[in-house]
């Protein structure tokens, strides 16, 4: 059997146990874990990584093997998710404190999904045929190891880096032996995962998330998409060959998944696995299309009714594109570009190196003790300190870049910032554009790739204050932009840091003169209609408003 053969493959060299190694007895380990330091966390992780090791490592009778796991686990997940608390509501990418600890809890992640694999093997060993009275066991130590393979790709999302080395590997085999020896559907109860879990399942849920490119979603978005993929499994169709053009490939020979974006969807004509996302495609726009107040609701099954908010199953389809089958023409690529992540940053560039303050009293809007400051004390600020840093194109369309920032660069974004691009030149009157980062995902060596969404060729930067009446608020950073789709006429677009943007009565924008492109021509103050939010970051918002009256 050639799935028993694959299932084989990259396994650790194991000897026969000696006398202190790990024990493979049920009530040695229940002793062993009894007696773990668990108020010290690293001491107890470090402990419980070292069992695993020495396990995965020596030959044992696969049943006991997995008996001996079933004890660990329990322990090994509650300290997961302890390492895993310690990294959330931090910034990415992680100090190299927190990394090590991520790094932690990969590997006893992986220990695990290791480990019931080996079971499996140890199992139905010679001939990768199931012992005649082992199924449920055999059922239990793949769905293991399926899922824990599948939460090894969750928390490498949840930092946007890479899976590690072998992840997909793994769960391709298991999923290919599962299928051969009639497992992938047989459902394992799992108290751990608070739910019946089937190999089937989470192989789908996995293909699926990863189609959906998970590093477009924020942390918190994340687990909505995992827990929304896994729900949505069932109606993802694999096939054995492929019977549509539109069908997409799994390599499951490769340590790697079906592509987290068109551009890495290759063609593989010799894949013994394809996705057909036909039939979830279908329920998925019938969905959005008649959602109401927002949300979706696509039926699974007989009185099971899933409800989803529309916007994020939008968001979940629209990565499900092949590579030949993109919106828009790509582009040659390989030149470079100067970037400024966040708004922010962005303002300080298209005002020429001045700060807000700066910005506002050439504005006129400076008051009292700022008014009165000699001119030589608004000088310029040193542009070192809000740098560019400098990205390679990747690939290109009309309608944004794969770009790539070396480990030199020091870049720190998140998805959904806004950034501004402009060609890498030493001029200062060059002309820059509006983007938001779409996806992102940082490399093993320190570099970052990101996904951007290109919203306009013209951008200058502005001020904005709401005006209601009853006094005027503090002005605000904000980025006056030419959409490169969907304008209106007699309408501003604008983008603004948070949902501070947004008050209660019309809009003032304030420009500054020598920002003004001259190809249109604009007053330097202006007041606008109550703007609506055209889209909700968190970080930023951008704003539709329509002119009302020129005041300056």
């Amino acid at each position: 059997m050639h799935t028993y053969r694959e299932l084989q493959l990259g396994l650790p060299e194991r000897k026969p146990p000696g006398g202190d190694n790990f024990p493979a007895d049920v009530h040695k380990a229940r002793a062993w874990i009894g007696v773990l330091p668990r108020a010290n966390l690293t001491v107890t992780s470090d402990m419980l990584e070292k069992a695993l090791v020495d396990l995965n490592q020596c030959r044992w009778p696969g049943k006991r093997r997995l008996a001996v796991l079933e004890v660990l686990r329990p322990v090994v997940m509650e300290i997961v998710a302890a390492l895993h608390k310690q990294c959330e509501n931090v910034a990415i990418p992680l100090a190299l404190p927190k990394a090590r600890v991520f790094e932690r809890l990969q590997r006893l992640e992986a220990g695990l999904a290791l480990g019931y694999r080996i079971a499996v093997v140890e199992m139905c060993a010679p001939s990768g045929k199931r012992p005649l009275l082992g199924r449920r066991k055999v059922a239990t130590a793949l769905a293991r190891s399926a899922w824990h393979a599948a939460r090894c790709l969750q928390h490498a999302y949840f930092i946007y880096r890479q899976p590690p080395a072998g992840t997909w590997a793994q769960l391709h085999r298991v999923h290919a032996f599962a299928r051969s020896a009639g497992l992938a559907e047989q459902k394992v109860e799992d108290r751990l995962a608070g739910k019946r879990v089937r190999v089937g399942g989470t192989y789908a849920g996995a293909l699926l998330m990863a189609l959906s490119n998970p590093y477009r979603f924020s942390q918190r978005e994340q687990q909505e998409l995992a827990d929304l993929s896994e729900r949505l499994a069932p109606l993802l169709v694999l096939r054995d060959a492929r019977s549509d053009p539109d069908q997409l490939a799994v390599s499951i020979g490769a340590d790697r998944g079906p592509g987290y974006v068109a551009a890495e969807r290759e063609e593989d004509d010799d894949a013994r696995l394809w996705v057909d996302l036909a039939p979830l495609r279908e329920r998925v726009e019938a969905a959005i299309a008649e959602a109401r107040e927002g949300v979706a609701r696509i039926a699974l099954g007989e009185r099971q009714v899933l409800a989803v908010a529309a916007e994020l199953l939008a968001r979940l389809r629209d990565g499900w594109e092949r590579s030949q089958a993109r919106s828009t023409r790509r582009l040659a690529a390989g030149h470079q570009l100067d970037t400024a992540i966040g708004i922010s940053g962005l303002h300080f560039h298209l005002s020429g190196l001045v700060d807000f303050e700066t910005f506002l009293r050439k504005a006129g809007e400076s008051t009292g003790e700022q008014a009165g400051r000699a001119v030589w004390a608004h000088a310029a600020v040193d542009a070192g300190r809000v740098p560019l840093q400098r990205a390679e194109v990747i690939d290109q369309s009309l309608g944004g870049y794969q770009l790539r920032w070396a480990a030199d660069q020091g870049v720190r974004a998140r998805v959904g910032e806004l950034i501004g691009l402009a060609l890498a030149t030493e001029e200062a009157d060059r002309q820059w554009m509006l983007g938001v980062i779409r996806w992102l995902r940082y490399e093993d060596d320190g570099a970052v790739e990101a996904g951007i969404q290109l919203l306009s060729r013209r951008v200058r930067p502005v001020a904005l204050r709401w005006v209601d009446g009853g006094g005027e608020a503090k002005p605000l950073r904000g980025v006056e932009y030419e959409p490169v789709s969907g304008s209106s006429e007699g309408a501003l677009h604008l983008g603004a840091a948070s949902m501070q943007a947004t008050g209660p009565g019309q809009i003032e924008v304030l420009r500054l003169a020598e920002t003004v492109d001259i190809d249109q021509p604009a007053p330097l103050r202006e007041l606008a209609e109550v703007p609506a939010v055209a889209e909700n970051a968190g970080d930023y918002v951008l704003l539709v408003a329509q002119r009302q009256e020129r005041v300056a």
